[in-house]
């Protein structure tokens, strides 16, 4: 996520990361300046290959499988990762987390 921050982002933007502990979650926001992810693109961009109408910045081309792969992972935790509709022209995607949680084999 904060790769995807840094590569997707405002030149010179921001990046924020902030948590609280709500009950027992724990919320993660990795937060950046930039053009919002436009709306049509919104339920599409966890999905593996997609990628958006936005350019990366850089010499490396994406492949369209890190928001996938993030989601997938934070799943097996019990998880789950979303975006946040934040302030215009702030892009945030949030992680939810149990603090702890039972794996029953």
């Amino acid at each position: 996520l904060y790769s995807n921050a840094v590569h997707y982002g405002a030149e010179s933007g921001n990046i924020r990361i902030r948590s609280h502990l709500q009950g027992s979650t724990v919320y993660i926001d990795v937060i950046n300046t930039g053009t919002p992810i436009p709306e049509a693109e919104r339920t599409m961009i966890f999905e593996p290959f997609f990628q958006g109408s936005h350019q990366r910045k850089g010499a490396v081309k994406g492949s369209g499988l890190g928001l996938s792969i993030a989601r997938d992972c934070i799943r097996r935790m019990q998880g789950e990762l979303y975006l946040v509709d934040e302030q215009a022209q702030e892009v945030c995607f949030r992680i939810e987390l149990p603090l702890s949680a039972t794996k029953n084999d």
